[in-house]
């Protein structure tokens, strides 16, 4: 997952990911930098999944425990 961040996140005509991709590629790209330690980062990116995507769990889950790590545990645990 860091590695495919590196190169999701480094791509810079984004319009060249589907539409349909957007919800998990963000998810993956939050994954990946959960795990880099890049907080903020992991928040932006598990921010931009939608209710409607297969993903939204465990993406609403990306988001709680990253703003928890961030030092912003009101707002993990609201979203937890």
């Amino acid at each position: 997952e860091i590695k495919m961040t590196k190169v999701l996140d480094g791509l810079e005509n984004k319009a060249l990911i589907p539409e349909l991709s957007r919800d998990d590629v963000n998810y993956v790209i939050g994954k990946g930098y959960f795990k880099q330690k890049k907080y903020d980062l992991a928040i932006s990116s598990a921010q931009k999944g939608s209710e409607k995507n297969k993903r939204y769990i465990q993406a609403r889950y990306l988001l709680g425990i990253s703003e928890y790590a961030a030092d912003k545990g009101q707002a993990g645990m609201k979203t937890l």
